[in-house]
């Protein structure tokens, strides 16, 4: 072997080495500097807590009498992107739900701006106002069941 041959595989081996040093070094800077960061970005990912509540039983007395129970009743929300007029649609839900049609009104356009798909109009309505809103067939107005206390 000559000397310019020594010299080349003296060179790619300093080079294999610098190579192996970065990576190394990499990998101390990601798994022991940046742990903490690394290690909240995947707890975020991957842990969600839910609370899923369970339905409340109903309260009897001793004759056996119900005192308490929860019974589904409806709540009211619309997705203010899909409304294609959010004056009219805040006087005809504020009429119904007994609510302050400029307050509503305000509320679906601040949702609207910020393309919310989402808004509660009112939570837990009587069943008539239900029945009404439901008989007026609106694409844009739903409806989640949830429990009240009786």
């Amino acid at each position: 072997m000559n000397i310019h041959d020594t010299r080349r595989v003296h060179l790619l081996a300093r080079l294999a080495f610098l190579w192996a040093a970065l990576i190394a070094a990499r990998l101390l800077q990601l798994q022991i500097v940046q742990h903490d960061k690394y290690l909240s970005q995947a707890q975020q990912q991957q842990e969600k807590v839910v609370e899923v509540r369970a339905p409340r039983g109903t309260i009897i007395d001793r004759a056996g009498q119900p005192l308490a129970m929860s019974l589904p009743v409806d709540s009211v929300c619309v997705n203010p992107v899909r409304i294609p007029d959010l004056s009219v649609a805040s006087d005809i839900l504020a009429r119904i739900l007994d609510l302050n049609p400029s307050d509503l009104l305000g509320r679906m356009k601040l949702a609207a701006d910020n393309r919310r798909g989402f808004l509660w109009v009112k939570r837990k309505v009587t069943p008539e106002q239900s029945k009404r809103l439901r008989d007026l067939n609106l694409d844009w107005v739903e409806f989640r069941t949830e429990n009240v206390r009786f």
